[in-house]
């Protein structure tokens, strides 16, 4: 003890000793820093107050600011409320703007919406982190740690403003960098953390359940009670309440440290809540009583949230009324109406706020771009008056360059013209071709078919030709026999042979008159046309097309041809 009284008296020593006589800005800064931290394990006030005393003595230089304002800052997310970083935030973030850090930037937006969230205003807080995030995403160079810390915070928003599906995407890419860069474990068991609460939220108990347990192989660590708390809620939505109320004792250990029960009591104050919420579901009423009644003993000089006081305040109305003990039973269910409309329109606002922003992001996301454009317009408008001798040297060779380009280019523009219009011509030969063998074919098909129509006409031909002959054979055997019998016959006979040779004569007639007809008919359709309109009578075609095409018919079909007056038809005969 009297060791520890002297280490302390040297370090108060130390801290009047560089106010009294200042250094150099820009000699030893790193071991005053170091010094801090020796302060930081006997006394964190005197650490905090040393770190004031230090801060006018160190140099004005982005590495020592950053490293003074991150030592100052895990003191107060460490030990002291959240709240109190508010002032260190806003003035390392003017003096990153001022450097032009916008690492140091992002990180600050991001923290300070995190002291929104802190304080309930979740607008604003909402504001500040989307705006963290984008930028942040836009570095070539910021800290995976970091980032990872804004995806956390955005979780936790995004939890309490009940949007869950949008705290799980969230949750899962923190995740997914620490598992692939950062690799802690205190950062890691956070990340399963949010994202089974996430799974939580969504109803998928068993997915929440593989987060909590996934993050409980890891050491006991100062987010393990959060696992704890997480596989509690997972066993109450169960409906097992023992299970539940052995998690929530085992999360209610890892918290309980003086310390942090100091600096944040409502954490603890819910999980006692959720303990005496286990032991009512267990019929424990007196228990759940004690409980209660506990926390609130512990917490009895904090300034608690209006919803922290309304949840107990109901969960102590339903003990006392389970137990019998109406009085006490109505006297707090009256404190629990009595503020029921202001949280009821704290959870109103909250939800509408999660609604419009699920409405809005992308409108915000492209304010944050203008404005991360415009800061780097800023940027790059000043690397340009560094370097504009470069710059100018650059575009004449460019200018060269792009020159003989376009002479390449025009050269090439040129053979492919030539080889165009070789092409063209190619395609205009082949065209001719083809359309002389496209003519020669039809004339084939025409010879082919005058070749069969000419061996139908030759068909029909035959047959009036034959006839004649028949006819011209008996008529010559009558004429012998008539010669001989003149003599002979009587008159009646004489009448009966002139009869039948008039009737010979008239089979010769009418055979060659079907040969003249068919004759005709085959000139009429191999004819050539002229193109020109003419009138044409189309009983005739028809007849013309019906007598040559009678060899193929006969006997296979019947034709019928009613003819009846039509005018002739003005067309083109072709052949």
């Amino acid at each position: 003890m009297l060791f520890r009284l002297l280490y302390i008296s040297l370090l108060i020593s130390c801290g009047i000793c560089l106010q009294a006589q200042p250094e150099k800005p820009a000699a030893g800064w790193q071991k005053k820093l170091q010094q801090a931290d020796s302060m930081a394990v006997v006394n964190i006030a005197l650490a905090d107050h040393y770190l004031d005393s230090i801060k006018t003595l160190l140099p004005q230089q982005n590495e020592v600011q950053q490293a003074w304002y991150e030592k100052k800052l895990s003191l107060i997310f460490e030990h002291k409320p959240y709240v109190e970083a508010e002032p260190y935030l806003n003035e390392w973030l003017n003096f990153s703007r001022q450097q032009g850090d916008s690492n140091n930037v992002a990180f600050c937006i991001g923290r300070i919406g995190h002291i929104y969230f802190v304080k309930k205003q979740y607008a604003k807080a909402l504001e500040y982190e989307l705006y963290a995030l984008n930028l942040a995403r836009r570095l070539p160079k910021f800290e995976a740690a970091k980032l990872a810390g804004i995806y956390a915070s955005l979780t936790n928003l995004y939890l309490e403003l009940d949007y869950f599906e949008k705290a799980r995407v969230f949750a899962d890419s923190c995740l997914q960098i620490r598992l692939r860069e950062v690799k802690k474990p205190l950062a890691l068991t956070q990340a399963y953390a949010l994202l089974g609460e996430s799974q939580l939220g969504l109803g998928d108990t068993a997915a929440a359940t593989r987060c909590f347990k996934t993050g409980l192989q890891f050491e006991n660590n100062g987010y393990s009670w959060l696992l704890y708390k997480g596989l509690g809620e997972v066993s109450l939505a169960n409906a097992a309440p023992q299970q539940a109320l052995q998690h929530f004792q085992k999360a209610i250990e890892l918290f309980s440290k003086p310390q942090r029960v100091k600096v944040r009591p409502i954490p603890l104050l819910e999980l006692k809540r959720l303990k005496a919420e286990a032991q009512y579901r267990l019929e424990a009423y007196q228990a759940s009583i004690a409980t209660l009644n506990e926390a609130l003993t512990q917490i009895d000089n904090v300034q608690l949230p209006v919803a922290a006081r309304y949840q107990i305040n109901g969960l102590l109305a339903k003990n006392y009324l389970a137990t019998g003990q109406y009085q006490q039973s109505a006297s707090y269910f009256s404190q629990y109406q009595a503020v029921a409309d202001s949280v009821t329109g704290e959870v109103l606002n909250r939800r509408l706020l999660s609604v419009k922003e699920a409405y809005e992001t992308s409108q915000k996301e492209q304010e944050i771009a203008y404005l991360n454009s415009a800061s780097k317009r800023i940027t790059q408008e000043r690397n340009l008056l560094i370097g504009g001798t470069i710059l100018l040297a650059s575009l004449l060779a460019g200018i060269v360059w792009l020159l003989r380009q376009r002479k390449l280019h025009l050269l090439q523009l040129e053979n492919r013209h030539r080889q165009t219009e070789n092409l063209l011509l190619e395609k205009t030969n082949l065209v001719k071709q083809l359309e002389d063998t496209q003519a020669h074919l039809v004339q084939q098909e025409k010879l082919a078919s005058l070749g069969e129509l000419t061996a139908g006409i030759a068909h029909e031909l035959n047959n009036p030709i034959n006839f004649i002959s028949t006819n011209a054979y008996a008529l010559e055997a009558g004429i012998a026999e008539w010669v001989q019998q003149q003599t002979a016959d009587a008159n009646g006979t004489q009448d009966q042979h002139a009869e039948e040779f008039t009737a010979l004569i008239a089979g010769i007639r009418r055979g060659c008159e079907r040969s003249a007809d068919i004759i005709n008919g085959l000139r009429l359709f191999a004819r050539k046309g002229t193109g020109e309109m003419t009138a044409a009578d189309l009983h005739a075609g028809i007849d013309i097309c019906l007598l040559i095409l009678n060899n193929k018919t006969r006997g296979a079909i019947t034709i019928q041809f009613n003819k009846k007056p039509i005018p002739q038809v003005y067309c083109s005969l072709e052949a």
